[in-house]
């Protein structure tokens, strides 16, 4: 059914066609007219197979992005009154951006909804991705920090992921013996950041976990305010959201994290592992009338399991965008699997994706322009499952939010090599240029949950970053702000690949060497009670009572 639905997009005389949904609002997205297609035709469950979602008959999970200045609570209540079988899940409104509802709602609704007043599109959630791919410790040179002492005592550091399986059975054995929880979605969902925690604890023994769960961007935006109420000194971040917004610091969840940050929270953001999965640069209208990347079209990408998940992004401006692509895949014979057809007409997102069954090892991915012009224009091809060697482009692959101004950005090397750079890691600059990661962690690491040296990826390595920064505050007494944290484990990496800073990674691999502050605090590593005023002892613990309390 995927497939005729895909021929009946493609046909007419030109691939650039618009799709038949007719009646259907121009702020309902594709995938969604899409599904009430496959809904009409009886066959929704071809619609939610490539998915990976289980088939839901009567409603699917949407987010609503809002008409800039409008209030997204009263923007939900008002949509809950019109539509009583809508369940609103979450509302979010991140400084600086619009606001974003999401909430289960019936097929039936959908149409009715993209139409209300102050919504301004209805699409799938963005989901994350962890960054996946302990003998690190050694590496930081951790080991003699917990020798003089310094071990984490008194810093909190929460983990936010998207699972937490199997983390009881850690507790007071590779977990500390109380760790704090909040979910606000299922811990059973992925037993990844069971590991991320792993590690954390074994860079930092001693000091408090928290652990945060979510499933949408929307989630985790909320999740973040969660944390800064919550008021946690550090955050590892082993997760990230791919080319769905520009990597320039401006998205939902970047300036979430920004805000955290300003709060007096450090975040510790994995950079990614999509060095392999984006072609990026200039777009250029070619005779044929199809559109390239960087001289390529079209492209060819891999599929995992025959299932093909591509986005395109370009750099016009987000929400603002009038030059219209759209964007088609074909399975390796060159039958049509999907197309992604918003309209960007003025207040448009230019961004396109498409999820597909298309059948063998590899599709064929190809960009046409609908209206405008390319001209200019910088594009950005995901594949979730990557491209052929040859064809990605190896740089400006940053995940979201690692491209945020204020986070504190990692990539990986895989031990027991620690002078080269992980293929896969994800490389900076950032959109607008700014230097990013910052530093390099130890990956290829073991954990209980993942097995000997099993832990790949940057997801392993930002948590050795964010163990690090628990040790300096424990070592500092928790006087220092993130930036300063930031400095502190900037100066004192380890320089590998090019000299000085470079994209791949940052300023190097990071490392404690010796502890800055000997000599510095009367001959005590970690100040206690002596130095500190009675009421300022009063007041940090009234802030733990708080914390523990908020977190039961």
């Amino acid at each position: 059914m995927l497939r005729t639905l895909a021929t009946l997009v493609f046909a007419a005389s030109s691939a650039t066609a618009a799709p038949a949904r007719t009646g259907l609002p121009p702020a309902l997205s594709t995938a969604l007219a899409d599904g009430l297609a496959c809904r009409a035709e009886g066959a929704l469950d071809t619609w939610w197979a490539p998915r990976g979602d289980p088939p839901a008959e009567d409603a699917v999970r949407v987010v609503l992005a809002l008409w800039p200045g409008e209030h997204a609570e009263a923007r939900a209540r008002a949509i809950e009154r019109a539509f009583p079988g809508v369940e609103v899940e979450q509302v979010v409104a991140p400084a600086g951006a619009s606001g974003l509802i999401q909430a289960v709602v019936p097929w039936a609704d959908l149409a009715g909804i993209a139409s209300s007043s102050g919504v301004r599109r209805v699409r799938e959630p963005w989901q994350p991705s962890v960054a996946e791919r302990s003998e690190g410790v050694a590496t930081l040179g951790a080991g003699a920090w917990h020798a003089e002492g310094v071990d984490g005592h008194g810093v909190h550091v929460a983990v936010l992921d998207v699972g937490f399986s199997g983390h009881e059975r850690l507790i007071g054995d590779e977990l500390p013996d109380r760790v704090d929880t909040r979910f606000r979605a299922s811990a059973g969902a992925s037993a990844h950041g069971t590991a991320v925690a792993e590690i954390v604890h074994d860079v930092a023994p001693e000091a408090d976990l928290g652990l945060y769960t979510f499933s949408t961007e929307v989630d985790f935006v909320a999740a973040v305010e969660d944390i800064a109420a919550d008021g946690w000194d550090v955050v590892n971040g082993s997760i990230g959201f791919d080319n769905t917004w520009h990597a320039d610091g401006t998205s939902p969840m970047s300036r979430a994290v920004d805000a955290l940050v300003e709060d007096g929270t450090l975040y510790v953001a994995a950079s990614g592992n999509e060095n392999d999965r984006y072609r990026v640069g200039p777009l250029a209208l070619e005779d044929d009338g199809t559109v390239s990347i960087g001289g390529l079209a079209p492209i060819r990408i891999r599929t995992g399991r025959g299932i093909a998940d591509v986005s395109l992004r370009w750099s016009d401006p987000m929400e603002a965008s009038d030059d219209d692509l759209d964007l088609y895949v074909y399975d390796g014979e060159g039958l049509p699997c999907g197309a992604g057809q918003d309209p960007q007409d003025g207040a448009g997102t230019p961004w396109e994706r498409v999820v597909c069954e298309a059948g063998g090892s590899e599709a064929i991915v190809e960009i046409r322009l609908a209206a405008g012009g390319v001209a200019g224009l910088q594009g950005f091809l995901y594949s979730r499952n990557g491209l052929p060697e040859g064809t990605w482009s190896g740089t400006r692959n940053l995940t979201l939010p690692a491209d945020a101004d204020r986070a504190l950005a990692v990539g990986a090397v895989e031990l027991p090599d620690t002078a080269t750079v992980a293929w896969y890691s994800s490389r900076g600059p950032t959109d607008d240029g700014r230097r990013k990661p910052e530093l390099v962690g130890p990956a290829g690491v073991s954990t209980v949950t993942w097995g000997e040296a099993a832990f790949r990826g940057t997801s392993a390595a930002a948590p050795h970053v964010a163990g690090a920064a628990a040790l300096v505050l424990d070592a500092d007494g928790r006087r220092m702000g993130p930036g300063a944290v930031t400095d502190v484990l900037v100066e004192g990496a380890l320089d590998i690949g090019d000299p000085g800073w470079d994209d791949p990674s940052g300023a190097g691999l990071v490392h404690l060497g010796e502890i800055p502050w000997r000599g510095c605090h009367c001959g005590t590593v970690r100040p206690r009670v002596g130095p500190l005023p009675l009421l300022a002892w009063l007041v940090v613990l009234k802030r733990r009572r708080a914390l523990v309390s908020r977190m039961r």
